[in-house]
C-alpha cells in the first residue's frame, strides 16, 4: 500500500478476505503468513486476523516470523 493509506485498516481487511477465501472457497486446511521481524505493522496484522506465531527463521541475513492458522481455529 502507498504510505498515505497505512494505518487505515486496508491490510487487515484484505488479509481477512484472503483467509476467508482460502478456507471457504478453496477448502484449505492451513494458512501461513510471514513477515520480516522488523515490520511490526505486518506482524500486528497477522496477529489481529487470528494467526498464531509458529517460528522465526533467517533468510539472507533477515529475521522472518512465521504465523499459522488452521481452518477449524480461525474466527471470523
Amino acid at each position: 500500500f502507498f504510505r498515505e493509506y497505512w494505518g487505515q485498516g486496508y491490510a487487515t481487511e484484505a488479509a481477512r478476505a484472503c483467509i476467508s477465501l482460502g478456507f471457504d472457497a478453496f477448502q484449505l486446511k492451513e494458512i501461513v503468513g510471514r513477515a520480516m521481524q522488523e515490520n511490526t505493522a505486518s506482524v500486528a496484522v497477522l496477529e489481529k486476523i487470528g494467526l498464531k506465531f509458529s517460528n522465526a527463521y533467517r533468510v539472507e541475513e533477515r529475521e522472518w516470523l512465521r504465523y499459522v492458522v488452521q481452518a477449524g481455529e480461525w474466527e471470523r
